[in-house]
C-alpha cells in the first residue's frame, strides 16, 4: 500500500470519528483505558495466565522477551483476550492462543483458543459423533458407512483445500466488531475435530512493536477436517515490525482475520503465514478502539444464565424435562436491527440453527425470546450471533 493511499484511507475512516486531518493525527493522544493495574508486566519465560472475567489484561506496559510464551487460560465467558497497555508493548517472543489439534486416540474434539470454539467429539461408546461449534463449524460425519467425510471449520471463507461440503461457512467482518475467534472442525467416525484459534486484542496507548510472533491458528485433525484460525487486532498510534501473525487454519479449516489500527503511515511487513494478506483478511484502518456490541443469552428455560457466561453455556435437560424450551437472547450496544441466529450443538449429533431478529436500535438493551427444541440426553452448547455479514 502506497503513503498517499493510506493517507487517503486514514482521512476517510480516521477523520469523521476524530474531527481531525490526517496529517496532524501523530500530535493526538490515544486512551486505550487501562488503568495499568499490573504494573510494567515483563514476560521472561513461558507463563500461563488466568484471564479476569472480562478477558482484560491492564498494564503501564508490557514486553516478551525472545524465547518467552504468553498463554491464557480461557474464563468461563469464553471471552477473548484484551491485552491494554498505558505504554509500549514489544513483543519479541510469543503470543500463543491457537486451537489444539488432535489425533485418532481422543475422542474429545480439540480446545479453541480463548474467545473461540472447540471441535467435534469422535463417535465412541454408541454416541454420534459431534459437529465442531461456532458459527463456522464443521458438521460431523453421520456413520461409519457414510461416504461424507466430517468438514473443516470456516471463518474468513466457506472452504479451503477442497469442496466437502461438510466444511463450515464463512463468519464475522474484515472490522472485527465483534471480536470472535475460530470454529471446530467435525467430529468423524474416528476422529475428533481440531480446535478454532482464539482471539486477541493488544492495544497500546504509544507504540506496538512486533518482532516475534502471534499464534492463533487453527488446530490440526487426521481427516481434514481441522479448526479455523482465530482474530488478530492490534491498535496503537504506532504498529512496527517485522514479526509473525498466524491466523492460518489446519487440515483445511479456513484462515481467519487480521486488523491493524495505527495513525502512523509506516506499513509493517508482517508474515501472516499461509496465506497472502487480501481485502477481508488483513485490514488496515485508523485509530478506533470503540466499545465492542454485545449479543448474549441471558435465560435457557427456567435457567438463568450467570453474567458474563452469556455465549458459553452449556445444559443438559433432566430426564423428564419437555426438549421444548426458550432461550433468551439479549443485544447492547449494536444501534440497529440484527439478524441473529440461536444454535445448539450438541456432544453427539446435529447442530440446530433458529433465526431471529432484534431492533437495538435505541441505547440500552434489547431482549428476544426464541422457542428451540433440544435433543434429548445429550450436553448441549447454546451459543447465539449475529448473521454473517450483518
Amino acid at each position: 500500500m502506497t503513503t498517499h493511499r493510506l493517507h487517503s484511507l486514514l482521512r476517510h475512516l480516521a477523520g469523521p470519528i476524530l474531527g481531525l486531518a490526517a496529517g496532524i493525527l501523530h500530535a493526538q493522544s490515544f486512551d486505550t483505558g487501562s488503568d495499568g493495574n499490573l504494573g510494567d508486566l515483563r514476560i521472561t519465560n513461558s507463563v500461563t495466565l488466568d484471564l479476569p472475567a472480562d478477558g482484560r489484561i491492564k498494564v503501564r506496559s508490557l514486553v516478551i522477551d525472545a524465547g518467552s510464551v504468553l498463554s491464557f487460560r480461557a474464563n468461563a465467558a469464553n471471552t477473548p483476550v484484551y491485552i491494554l497497555s498505558q505504554g509500549d508493548v514489544r513483543i519479541a517472543g510469543q503470543i500463543y492462543i491457537a486451537g489444539d489439534s488432535v489425533d485418532r486416540s481422543q475422542i474429545s474434539g480439540g480446545l479453541g483458543g480463548p474467545g473461540a470454539f472447540r471441535g467435534g467429539n469422535r463417535a465412541s461408546d454408541g454416541m454420534d459423533a459431534g459437529a465442531g461449534q461456532g458459527p463456522g463449524g464443521g458438521n460431523r460425519q453421520r456413520g461409519a458407512a457414510s461416504s461424507e467425510q466430517p468438514g473443516a471449520a470456516g471463518h474468513r471463507i466457506s472452504h479451503s483445500n477442497d469442496n466437502n461440503p461438510q466444511n463450515g461457512r464463512a463468519y464475522g467482518t474484515p472490522t472485527l466488531i465483534p471480536m470472535i475467534g475460530g470454529s471446530g472442525g467435525g467430529g468423524g467416525w474416528s476422529e475428533p475435530g481440531g480446535g478454532g484459534g482464539g482471539a486477541v486484542l493488544v492495544a497500546s496507548s504509544t507504540r506496538i512493536t512486533l518482532v516475534g510472533s502471534i499464534d492463533a491458528r487453527g488446530g490440526s485433525a487426521p481427516n481434514n477436517n481441522g479448526g479455523s484460525g482465530g482474530a488478530v487486532r492490534l491498535v496503537a498510534p504506532i504498529v512496527d515490525g517485522p514479526g509473525h501473525i498466524h491466523v492460518h487454519g489446519n487440515s483445511s479449516g479456513s484462515e481467519g482475520r487480521i486488523r491493524i489500527d495505527t495513525f502512523d503511515s509506516r506499513i509493517p511487513i508482517f508474515n501472516t503465514g499461509g496465506f497472502v494478506p487480501s481485502t477481508g483478511s488483513l485490514l488496515f484502518t485508523g485509530l478506533d478502539l470503540p466499545g465492542a456490541p454485545r449479543l448474549e443469552v441471558t435465560q435457557v428455560g427456567r435457567y438463568e444464565v450467570a453474567p458474563g457466561e452469556g455465549n458459553a453455556f452449556s445444559i443438559l435437560l433432566p430426564v423428564g424435562s419437555s426438549p421444548q424450551q426458550n432461550v433468551v437472547v439479549r443485544a447492547t450496544g449494536f444501534g440497529r436491527r440484527i439478524p441473529i441466529q440461536v444454535v445448539l450443538t450438541p456432544d453427539s449429533g446435529d447442530r440446530q440453527v433458529y433465526n431471529a431478529t432484534l431492533d437495538n436500535s435505541n441505547p440500552g438493551s434489547i431482549e428476544v425470546i426464541v422457542p428451540v427444541v433440544f435433543p434429548a440426553n445429550v450436553t448441549t452448547l447454546v451459543n447465539a450471533w449475529t448473521v454473517p455479514g450483518q
